[in-house]
């Protein structure tokens, strides 16, 4: 009777670890940019996310009168409880009321990540899933974009 006890409680500890590394893989398929906002001289940009803790985002926005050659200005922001949250500081324009305007793209690539974040992205992004999965040499990538104006 002892022993019948014993493998049922061995049988229970090896489905939880079953269950527990099962769910570590799972599919990632969340990359929203979900409010762009001008206040004051910066721009506020935030998203939803169901990657890893610790996942960086690569924001490419495409803003006329921002950084450098084309407009453009790269930032990266890091992944907290499953959101995306930066600050840009924008250029102080003539007058009160000028338009902003452009186009903000949200990038997720494996290959930029951390080695704890590839393991469970895939090391070429075989765990990502979904509409918002692009394959950009030989990896899958998740990609947002935004148009705007304010």
């Amino acid at each position: 009777m002892g022993k019948n006890i014993f493998k049922v409680f061995l049988c229970a500890v090896f489905l939880v670890m079953l269950g527990t590394s099962a769910s570590w893989a799972s599919d990632f398929s969340v990359l929203e940019i979900r409010e762009i906002a001008v206040k004051g001289h910066k721009l506020h940009i935030r998203g939803d996310v169901d990657l890893p803790q610790g996942a960086m985002i690569h924001l490419a926005l495409n803003i006329p009168g921002l950084g450098g050659p084309g407009n453009s200005k790269d930032v990266k922001v890091h992944v907290n409880s499953n959101h995306f949250f930066v600050q840009v500081r924008l250029p102080k324009k003539g007058r009160e009321g000028d338009i902003w305007s452009g186009l903000i793209r949200a990038i997720f690539r494996p290959s930029q990540q951390d080695e704890h974040i590839k393991k469970k992205v895939g090391n070429k992004g075989e765990n990502l899933k979904g509409a918002k999965v692009k394959i950009e040499n030989g990896e899958k990538i998740l990609v947002d974009i935004k148009n705007f104006s304010f």
